[in-house]
């Protein structure tokens, strides 16, 4: 997408209001960025190209701390999946967001075997009117026996970890 069409909200615009405010640099996400968060690392591994298509503009992480991974995957769908196994990175996870709230259009099933996440957390408001997550994800994430936690099953979920155990508490 190109830079004079990024989406922005009001909520984006007083985001980008307090950073400057308080002197806070932005820095763009860009495949391979690397950042280091006290003893975690996280790296930027979408979008791999320009798309005209926002949710496929979606920045997609990989926070790694101590023997744990988690892949946060915006609102990326198939094709960004497709771009970033072409990549080589290494995408496994212990812990996989969803990508577009477990639509019919991500979580494919090449993808899901190459990250072989354990737990899997969609974000998704009850009785939405997209019908998310979408039966066929699910089905995808079930047959690979990864633990489903959707937030209008189980309200906020949060994960937890000192870099060797994993912890999932939901509100619930």
């Amino acid at each position: 997408m190109p830079e004079d069409e990024t989406p922005t909200s009001s909520t984006y615009l007083r985001m980008l209001e307090a950073l400057a405010d308080k002197d806070i640099p932005v820095d763009e996400a860009r495949i391979g960025n690397t950042y280091e968060i006290g003893q975690a690392r996280l790296q930027v591994l979408a979008p791999v190209r320009e798309s005209d298509d926002a949710n496929d503009m979606s920045v997609v992480t990989r926070l790694t701390y101590g023997k744990h991974a988690f892949l946060f995957t915006g609102d990326a769908g198939t094709a960004v999946e497709k771009d970033m196994l072409k990549t080589g990175h290494d995408l496994r996870a212990d812990v996989l967001k969803v990508g577009h709230h477990g639509s019919d259009t991500s979580s494919s099933e090449a993808f899901l075997q190459q990250v072989q996440p354990r737990y899997s957390i969609i974000p998704c408001g009850e009785g939405n009117s997209y019908g998310h997550p979408h039966a066929k994800t699910l089905k995808r994430l079930e047959a690979l026996g990864v633990g489903i936690y959707r937030s209008d099953v189980y309200g906020d979920i949060v994960c937890l970890s000192d870099g060797t155990e994993l912890t999932i508490k939901t509100e619930d």
